[in-house]
């Protein structure tokens, strides 16, 4: 088993108008559990992560429909929601993976070296590299960018996943920084309101600390 049967089993749904049969969920599960355990993916090969970028953010997108169309019953729903789950999981595990060993390789780090620099075990920079563990937490991926000197945005795109647009489709929003918002609005949407206080109060630390610092920046240019 493996994304291809994931993609094969997807696409046969597709082909019966958007239809699933409480076996084809079953084994949708199932599968992307084995897939979520272990992908088989070279990532260091770049072309072959592509194509299974391509398979699994495909086949989410047509399990969405499903989920959108209010067509499933109970229990299939609730394994395609899984199936979905662990699709997002394997995506940026694959992206994050693939990114880590090529940077790791061209930096000339091996495994040990990278996780005493970094501070972690260094199985689990095997494992991240292999995609079978991950996406790991902010912190560590603040270290490996420090480490091997990449910007910390291209870690945690490929960690966490790539912005949508999707409103900026649906909105007419066209610049990357309205994308995001709108992305962050997205994903506030599920959390609950005593949570979303306190990320209020961590933005709104962040912009004023950026702020402080942009104002620093133009008083010692006119001081000078």
């Amino acid at each position: 088993m493996s994304i291809p049967r994931l993609w094969e089993i997807t696409c046969d749904c597709l082909e019966h108008y958007c239809s699933i049969s409480y076996g084809q969920a079953i084994e949708l599960e199932k599968v992307s559990d084995i897939i979520l355990s272990s992908p088989n993916i070279n990532v260091a090969n770049v072309n072959a992560v592509d194509k299974a970028i391509r398979q699994l953010r495909t086949a989410a997108t047509i399990l969405k429909k499903m989920m959108d169309s209010n067509q499933l019953a109970q229990d299939e729903f609730v394994s395609v929601y899984k199936t979905l789950q662990n699709i997002d999981t394997v995506a940026n595990r694959l992206l994050f993976g693939s990114k880590l060993k090529n940077v790791r390789n061209a930096k000339g780090y091996n495994v040990t070296e990278l996780a005493s620099s970094v501070g972690v075990d260094r199985s689990y920079i095997s494992k991240l590299e292999k995609a079978v563990a991950g996406p790991p937490d902010i912190e560590v991926i603040a270290q490996l960018s420090y480490v091997l000197a990449v910007p910390m945005s291209e870690f945690v795109v490929d960690a966490m996943g790539h912005i949508s647009f999707e409103r900026a489709d649906n909105s007419n929003i066209v610049d990357p920084k309205s994308a995001i918002i709108s992305d962050i609005a997205r994903e506030c949407e599920a959390i609950p309101e005593e949570y979303l206080v306190i990320l209020l109060a961590q933005v709104k630390a962040i912009s004023q600390t950026y702020r402080q610092r942009k104002f620093e920046g133009v008083w010692r240019r006119l001081d000078q």
